[in-house]
This record gives structure tokens, sequence and C-alpha cells, in this order.
């Protein structure tokens, strides 16, 4: 799995002195992480969607990152290029108004177990069976058929009993 953070030279703000701060032309890819703004420019379409994943994952302290984005993060070829990061909060939790949502940052409403958080480059992210489900809801079967045929090219292992074993919770 690629380290985004590395590969995109990701700086995270949020535990710098202020002298250790950026110096240059950046691009901010949330509020606490920066890019320089040139190799933000050159990248092509798909990285910078991973790019702003990662920064969101990066910054989240409760939030659980969903859908195309978690997919992405994973390596997984998606249908479609994301223009905002979707996010679950644990448990019940409902998400606050959509005025105080970060630029980018979409939540959903919904039931997210503990059991469908993972912990992916220092990252919370959806089990692999809830990305798909999630993607399945939201973003159509056919983008949820290119994610799982990703999945399954990366992991021939993978098979549909150990998916349905996953999403079992008893």
């Amino acid at each position: 799995m690629e380290d985004w953070k590395q590969k995109f030279g990701l700086i995270g703000l949020r535990h710098l002195a202020l002298k250790d701060q950026p110096q240059g032309n950046v691009h901010y890819l949330t509020a606490e992480v920066v890019i320089d703004a040139e190799t933000y420019q050159n990248l092509p379409p798909w990285d910078k969607a991973a790019a702003r994943a990662c920064a969101v994952g990066m910054t989240v302290d409760v939030a659980v990152i969903s859908g195309q984005a978690a997919a992405r993060l994973r390596g997984l070829q998606v249908l479609e290029i994301e223009s905002h990061v979707v996010c679950y909060l644990p448990g019940a939790k409902v998400p606050s108004s959509r005025k105080k949502w970060k630029k980018g940052v979409v939540y959903r409403s919904g039931y997210l177990r503990e059991s469908d958080i993972e912990t992916f480059q220092g990252m919370r992210i959806t089990s692999l069976i809830c990305t798909f489900l999630d993607i399945a809801r939201y973003d159509g079967l056919d983008a949820a058929v290119v994610v799982i045929d990703s999945a399954r090219r990366r992991w021939p292992e993978l098979t549909k009993e150990r998916l349905l074993e996953e999403a079992n919770p008893f």
C-alpha cells in the first residue's frame, strides 16, 4: 500500500510550531494540511482526490472516512473522481449542522459499529464490506462493481464468504 502522506508530501500543521510552518507556495487541502502548490497542480485528478481524502483523514478526530474515498485510500480503483470526502460518525451519532462541516467533507447519518471501523495509515476508515455497501447505496451499482472487482484483483483470497462473515455481527 502506498503511504499517501509521504507520496504527496502532505504536511500536517496541527502539531507544528509557528517557526516550523512551511514557507513558500502551498495549497491547503484542509485548514490543517498543506501540500506544495506546484506538486498539487501537477497531480492527475485521481491523485488530487487521494490527497484530499488523506488530508481529511489526517484531520478528523472522531469521524470515519467512507465511500469512494475509503476505497481510494486502500489503493482500489473507483469509477469516478469524487468531489468530496464522505465521513460517518461512530455509533449512532448525528453530524452537526451542514454550516459547520469542513469544505469538501460530507457527513452521512447512520449506525456505524466499532467493528466496521479500521485504522489505515493512522486514519480511520470503514471496513471493506461497509465501504462496498456505502458505494453501492450512494454512488450506484456500477461504482460498487468497479471497486469490488478492483478488490478481488488486489486480494484474490477475498471471497464472498469472507465478506459475509465480516459483515455478520453475530
